[in-house]
């Protein structure tokens, strides 16, 4: 971060600053872990109030902060009225002291690992990225307080979950381009109606260039149908229709490989999903010549992302770990998957959160599209999970964990290829770990 005084800051935010002036040459939401004079901004939360954490963000270092409340104290802060709302003002006008070229990806899904992939594709060491998946309206200001002035490229990822969220993102970024990897009925609940979900969606164009297009995937005739003719797009994706297209695929258990006329591309993550992300890269390459990417030299560089499609052999069993979230698309992807290996297959799923009134629907669609595949086993965990286990010969639902696992270590025999996966506060990923460590991993 390069160093801004907190006169400056008080400025950006319209804050009233009590104490010294001073300089600031960090922003942390975390009075844990500070760094040299460190800026501390406490948020509120629905378990916590951040202000209850000044005292220790001064003991641990912090130079100043800032606070919704007046406090007796000799350390420099600033007074507002909402601090997350001044985090993303001080971000907003950081990032306009510099010049990057700013590519924000969000979607309802794979938007992850395209960030990742599109990174590594970068021929520049001067560029930034979202951390992991920290795409929230907390974690994309302190991603933005990474570039300086010798930054190229921030390639950002933007989550949401409800109306708002990416307006506030894109006002916050204003996006050189834009890329939307998908718009799916993940997170559906917390909308009235798909129409709105792709309206919320599009709220990231609000403060976007209007030079460069948006690229978004067209494989979903419904989401185009709901784009306004004053919004300009390129597709791509797997159909004929999308002006970017595969002119053949080829899915393997451990792989994918994807070509467009004579150029072919190897990615070491199996299934559609990564389709979709080479295609899209390639397509994003193909329109911008101008930029240093190199699509061949990304993907020998890249690795999936924890608990995406990771590929575990413990010696034993195969387990494909995809246990870090879940939706209907993610579900028939991985559930692909599975259905490439050979030898005996377990399906381990829990529910898909935030679906709404679609939830018995949409499970019960996966547990039809599970009858469709040469699954083994189906073991089921969570409240509306049975609907993938019921229909299954083989199908079994659990209540918890504990019965879970025991029944699993029961049965689970050498070379059995497991799948792992549900929403991420079912947090399957302990399935993984008893499978991988024994019941006293739970």
């Amino acid at each position: 971060m390069k160093k801004v005084d907190l006169k400056a800051i008080a400025e950006w935010i319209n804050g009233e600053l009590y104490g010294d002036n001073v300089t600031i040459e960090s922003i942390s939401t975390d009075s844990r872990h500070l760094m040299k004079n460190t800026l501390f901004i406490p948020l509120r939360g629905e378990r916590f109030d951040g202000h209850t954490f000044i005292e220790d963000a001064e003991i641990n270092g912090a130079i100043a902060f800032i606070s919704e409340n007046k406090i007796e104290t000799n350390t420099p802060y600033l007074l507002v009225g909402n601090t997350l709302l001044a985090l993303a003002d001080i971000a907003k006008h950081y990032i306009r002291q510099f010049k990057p070229v700013k590519i924000v990806i969000t979607g309802s899904t794979g938007k992850t690992s395209f960030k990742d992939l599109l990174f590594e594709c970068l021929i520049t060491d001067n560029k930034i990225k979202t951390a992991g998946n920290t795409n929230n309206l907390i974690g994309t200001p302190l991603n933005l307080f990474r570039i300086d002035s010798e930054t190229e490229y921030a390639v950002i990822e933007t989550g949401m979950n409800t109306s708002g969220e990416l307006l506030k993102h894109s006002v916050m970024i204003k996006p050189d381009y834009v890329i939307i990897t998908s718009i799916n009925n993940s997170h559906i609940g917390m909308f009235d109606s798909f129409e709105s979900l792709v309206k919320a969606k599009l709220e990231i164009l609000a403060s976007a260039s209007k030079e460069h297009p948006l690229l978004i995937n067209g494989d979903n005739q419904k989401v185009l149908d709901n784009i306004p003719s004053e919004i300009t797009y390129i597709t791509y994706g797997i159909k004929n229709s999308n002006e970017y297209y595969p002119s053949s695929i080829t899915l393997n258990s451990r792989d994918s490989i994807v070509k467009f006329h004579d150029k072919e591309f190897r990615i070491n993550v199996p299934g559609m999903g990564a389709v979709n992300m080479i295609t899209g890269i390639y397509a994003f390459i193909c329109e911008n010549p101008h930029i240093p990417l190199d699509l061949e030299k990304g993907l020998l560089k890249y690795c999936a992302p924890e608990k995406r499609l990771n590929i575990l052999d413990t010696g034993k069993f195969i387990i494909i770990d995809d246990s870090y979230n879940a939706s209907p698309a993610s579900m028939k992807n991985a559930l692909d998957v599975l259905n490439k290996f050979k030898g005996r297959k377990i399906a381990i799923l829990a529910d898909m959160l935030e679906l709404g009134k679609e939830t018995k629907m949409l499970h019960s669609e996966i547990g039809d599209y599970i009858l469709s595949k040469e699954i083994d086993i189906i073991c089921s965990f969570g409240n509306d999970a049975k609907y993938f286990s019921s229909k299954h010969k083989n199908g079994i639902h659990f209540d918890n964990k504990k019965d879970l696992s025991k029944y699993l270590l029961s049965i689970l025999e050498n070379d059995d290829v497991i799948l792992i996966k549900g929403s991420r506060s079912m947090k399957m990923e302990e399935i993984t770990n008893i499978i991988k460590g024994g019941f006293n991993a739970l």
